[in-house]
């Protein structure tokens, strides 16, 4: 079934790890989004030390996670691995578009360190382009998230709406937050809508 929603891609490491520990996912009983995200990650950690897996593995395991969460709460469609119209050197892990025409973007990141900076830019960049976008960086890295959190509140940050704990209650906050919209597949945008034109 995860191959259906393009949720995964067979034959990948990460497909590899969900066939191995996440058999059921989809009928996972949880009694709230952080709570699936800690007893799953806490999972993955477990048979990764047990499996000696690389950690090149953590950051698609963790974006996995969070689009089969996505799906359990009823919020999508939503895009993967994105590049959008006139912004052609950011891609974004998770874009969603509400019936309300706006962009929602969550950049995934299990820690930050200074990969926070790459995702405030795209934030910002989405911003240029579609002003009523929102940003938030989702991650599993507390002191860090913490810090940023702080740079966001006092201006220092330009894009970014918020940096959220994915094994904390502001993770339940924004997924229902989320989910007060209905998401659609957007039109294709065409980079010419009204010419005349010059034969020569």
């Amino acid at each position: 079934m995860l191959y259906e929603l393009k949720i995964l891609k067979k034959g990948t490491k990460t497909s590899n790890v969900f066939e191995s520990i996440y058999t059921n996912i989809l009928d996972e009983d949880y009694n709230k989004p952080s709570s699936f995200i800690i007893k799953n990650w806490s999972k993955f950690i477990e048979y990764k030390e047990s499996e000696d897996i690389d950690r090149s593995v953590n950051g698609s395991v963790f974006e996995a996670l969070i689009c089969v969460l996505l799906y359990l709460e009823n919020i999508y469609p939503l895009f993967s691995q994105v590049q959008v119209a006139f912004l052609p050197n950011a891609i974004f892990d998770i874009l969603m578009y509400s019936n309300r025409n706006k962009i929602v973007s969550l950049s995934l990141k299990t820690t930050l360190r200074e990969r926070w900076k790459q995702a405030d830019l795209e934030a910002f960049a989405l911003k240029n382009v579609h002003r009523n976008s929102s940003s938030y960086l989702i991650t599993l890295s507390e002191k860090e998230a913490s810090s940023i959190k702080n740079k966001i509140e006092s201006g220092g940050v330009l894009g970014l709406n918020d940096v959220v704990l994915a094994n904390s209650e502001e993770f339940d906050i924004l997924i229902n937050r989320l989910k007060v919209d209905n998401y659609i597949k957007p039109g294709t945008v065409d980079i010419l809508q009204k010419f005349t034109e010059i034969n020569i």
